[in-house]
């Protein structure tokens, strides 16, 4: 399927598609600005960019909300050509809006744990401020997932049949993917594959430490709940994200 292709099959979709697709642009257009802002400032300072910005005020909270919103549909947009690709009825308001529901539910949980792991450790920080500041941070998943479309044409297909242990850490996984992917893509999906879990753990490490410098952890206590946070959002994903996903994408398979 071409580039066009893809995009005329979006467009004669029917109404519920065209009226999804209105609803986007129309929610970007009065937010955009606000957005690409918002996106610069956390992308290049990073964990400094909330140095002037009360997290648990409600009006942070709810900008965070909106900034999220628009960077769970950004990573659907961006999962919706290797979907196509992969064979999946992708064109339709039922996956579009499964697929940004299971993405919105999983950055909420991920965020509570990450509280949860602070808060164990003796962090100050309340709820909303932990929630503000991994909403903010979700900046970091739309370039992730531009990182991940090569990859996710042969990966979608895999993690989508029932006998796949339904999760991206399978030891099976790189013996699939070389067995799918043609030869002459090899070498190019190596290299984003690389990018791609390089951009990620460094977009972890900025999450973790902003969570601690958030909850005034430091020393001997900061170190242990940086471990702590890490493992117990690996293993959600590993036992939680994972086989969920794999579920969601087999109800959609053709």
């Amino acid at each position: 399927m071409t580039v066009f292709e893809y995009g005329r099959t979006i467009r004669t979709d029917g109404g519920q598609m065209a009226e999804l697709v209105k609803a986007f642009r129309d929610f970007v257009a009065t937010n955009g600005w606000a957005y690409l802002r918002a996106w610069t400032d956390i992308v290049t300072r990073r964990s400094r960019a909330f140095d002037d910005l009360d997290l648990g005020s409600e009006a942070a909270f709810v900008f965070a909300t909106k900034f999220m919103i628009i960077n769970a549909l950004l990573c659907c947009v961006f999962e919706l050509p290797p979907a196509a690709l992969s064979g999946f009825n992708y064109a339709s308001v039922q996956y579009v809006g499964s697929l940004y529901l299971f993405q919105v539910t999983t950055w909420i949980a991920l965020a509570s744990l990450l509280h949860a792991c602070m808060i164990f450790f003796r962090g100050t920080a309340k709820y909303r401020e932990t929630v503000s500041l991994y909403f903010f941070l979700t900046a970091f998943h739309p370039p992730l997932s531009l990182l991940q479309m090569p990859l996710s044409q042969f990966l979608l297909p895999i993690l989508a049949r029932p006998d796949f242990a339904g999760h991206v850490y399978s030891p099976n996984l790189a013996p699939e993917i070389m067995a799918a992917a043609p030869p002459g893509q090899l070498l190019f999906l190596i290299v984003f594959v690389l990018a791609s879990n390089a951009f990620f753990f460094w977009y972890i490490s900025i999450l973790i430490r902003a969570s601690l410098r958030l909850h005034g952890l430091a020393g001997a206590r900061a170190f242990i709940a940086a471990i702590a946070a890490f493992l117990a959002q690996w293993a959600f994903v590993v036992l939680m994200i994972g086989p969920l996903n794999n579920i969601l994408l087999m109800a959609f398979a053709r």
